[in-house]
């Protein structure tokens, strides 16, 4: 990376060489001219992916003021595939002709190929099945799996898992990049089929109910779906997704909880359409120290047999880099129900599910209609650890491992409007907030991980743990 200032100051300094240079021609040079960029480093992705994602190209002009920004920008392009670890540009003057300026793309690319034990928990997260079921290994499921990120060196996605135990798990995603003339469609499937030993029929507490019986499975989910992509810019993005699910329980669960698929039914049968715009200037997949992100989603759910539900749900997160170790990020999280009929506990979302979590309130799900998340948090860095390892295979790149490591203090607030099942549902409608100290550290900018220990406004208080992936 550069340092701006002084970049800049060379930058003028050539320009001012070049005017007095060309001062008895009354010649001069106002734009720099890309002249040819060069890629290195690449051992499975192709060339014309890193130049296709990085925004640059060969007769592009720019102006002196704005080189600098630009290299950043398309610095940031790169790594956001998520294929590399890091990725650095630099830019050569030619002073004879000066105008022209040669790029090198310098990268080091992921090791993005994981044949795999499966060893997955069947609670929501780590936490929960750590301390409300007391790590008990039986609430594991174990299997076989196959994923690649990047599969021909195009950034196709291939993911295969067969699992049993707790949960039998079969699922296949496909993901193929750079459809269309201009390369700006990514299109893919997803088939999965599903069967719990439990199912969660209820709330409690805010916290949920399950209902198992030994030897048997008690809900079954088979699951089709697509999804096409589309790419306005290197930053702005359009997708929309199409799905059908079918959903089977036992007649014990409709009888102990009628609500749970509505009218006390066995079957559901949901067709889901999700429209998306994202625009991410964020400078890193899962480890951000500067940019801004947001997405909108669209989420429309059609139950055959009952109703339709209609969500808008937004996200925004915003990271400045004060230093080249200290960076703030603040995130909001909000979600809105536009149909207001009452949904089926099943179908119910809220505080504690897939990303919207609340640091501190790990082991509780709360339910909303409506819900509002707002983190504020200050890093700083305090390791950086780069080494490359060992080439397994011939056609995938080398495993290098880049571990860096920062401290964090974060402080968190929520509120979620329940307007159905707030009896059960004993933190909706009340004001959350929580203060959490810990350490993270992000592998490959592939995998974001922390330990964390918060204390809620309830005054309950321990350590957490969380994980987050790029993909």
């Amino acid at each position: 990376m550069y340092n701006y200032r002084t970049g800049r100051l060379m930058i003028w300094l050539l320009v001012l060489f070049a005017a007095v240079k060309n001062a008895y021609s009354q010649k001069g040079c106002t734009d720099f001219v890309i002249h040819e960029i060069n890629v290195k480093g690449n051992e499975k992705t192709k060339a014309s992916v890193i130049l296709f994602e990085c925004g640059l190209h060969a007769g592009d002009k720019i102006e002196p003021g704005s080189l600098l920004k630009r290299i950043s920008e398309a610095e940031a392009n790169v790594k956001r595939t998520g294929l590399f670890s890091s990725v650095i540009i630099n830019y050569q003057l030619d002073i004879d002709s000066f105008c022209n300026v040669n790029i090198t793309i310098q990268v080091v690319e992921n090791w993005l190929l994981f044949p795999m034990i499966i060893f997955e928990l069947v609670d929501r997260n780590f936490n929960i099945w750590y301390k409300d079921f007391n790590h008990d290994l039986s609430r594991t499921s174990i299997g076989l799996g196959l994923t690649h990120y990047n599969l021909t060196g195009r950034k196709e996605q291939l993911k295969f898992k067969v699992a049993g135990g707790y949960t039998d798990k079969y699922e296949l995603i496909f993901i193929k990049p750079y459809f269309g003339r201009t390369r700006n469609i990514d299109a893919g499937f997803r088939l999965s089929y599903l069967e719990y030993s439990e199912a969660a029929y209820d709330i409690k507490n805010s916290k949920p109910v399950f209902y198992s019986k030994p030897g048997t499975n008690n809900l079954l989910r088979k699951q089709a779906g697509t999804k096409i992509r589309m790419r306005t810019d290197r930053r702005n993005a359009f997708s929309e997704e199409l799905e059908w699910t079918e959903n089977i329980t036992r007649d014990s669960i409709a009888i102990l909880q009628p609500n749970y698929f509505l009218e006390g039914r066995t079957r559901q049968y949901l067709l889901k359409a999700i429209s998306t715009y994202e625009f991410n200037a964020l400078n890193d997949p899962v480890r951000p120290t500067n940019g801004f992100y947001i997405k909108s989603t669209v989420d429309l759910t059609h139950d055959v047999e009952q109703r339709s539900y209609l969500n808008l749900q937004t996200q925004v997160e915003f990271v400045y880099s004060f230093t080249q170790k200290w960076f703030y990020r603040a995130a909001i999280n909000a979600s809105t129900a536009f149909i207001r009929t009452k949904p089926a506990i099943n179908l119910y979302s809220g505080i504690g599910l897939g990303n919207n979590l609340l640091n501190g309130y790990d082991l509780y799900l709360i339910n909303a209609m409506d819900f509002v998340i707002a983190e504020s948090q200050i890093n700083y860095k305090v390791f950086d650890f780069n080494r490359s390892l060992i080439k397994f295979l011939r056609n995938e790149p080398k495993i290098k491992l880049n571990i860096i490591v920062d401290l964090f203090i974060k402080a968190s607030t929520a509120r979620a409007n329940d307007p159905y099942y707030q009896y059960k549902n004993t933190l909706s409608n009340t004001n959350l907030g929580s203060i959490s100290i810990g350490a993270q550290w992000t592998i490959n900018s592939i995998i974001k991980a922390d330990v964390n220990y918060a204390v809620n406004h309830l005054g309950e208080r321990g350590f957490y743990f969380h994980t987050t992936k790029a993909f």
